[in-house]
């Protein structure tokens, strides 16, 4: 069935892909591979019928959460280190960075369980 082998797919790459990105927070393009990967087949696992949504989906959702905000702190980042530096760039710059770490601490922490290997098992 075309619907379990995209859901195979998307999770095996999802699993591969996970250690390279929590052990390494500047991994910056990574995570964002990431998030698109997740966004994808959250949309695929939507498109199931399912009485009550599966945990893999409401997983996804805080993932795809959790790395969109990593996303817009790094291009904020990015942002702010091309401008000229003065006292307001460099304390909007740390508060970025503070802010980016720990949404990044909190997404390695959420995504020590990873719901969709389960998926990927029959990949």
């Amino acid at each position: 069935k075309r619907y379990d082998k995209v859901v195979r797919k998307l999770s095996s790459k999802i699993t591969s892909e996970l250690p390279l990105v929590r052990e390494d927070a500047s991994k910056v393009e990574e995570l964002h591979v990431v998030r698109r990967d997740c966004k994808q087949l959250r949309y695929v696992l939507e498109m199931g019928e399912f009485s009550k949504p599966p945990k893999p989906l409401v997983t996804l959702r805080s993932w795809q959460d959790l790395l969109g905000t990593i996303r817009d702190h790094d291009v904020m980042i990015t942002h702010l280190r091309g401008l000229k530096q003065s006292p307001e760039i460099l304390s909007a710059l740390n508060t970025e960075i503070e802010s980016r770490n720990n949404s990044y601490r909190k997404f390695v922490e959420t995504s020590r369980e990873n719901p969709t290997s389960r998926f990927a098992a029959n990949a």
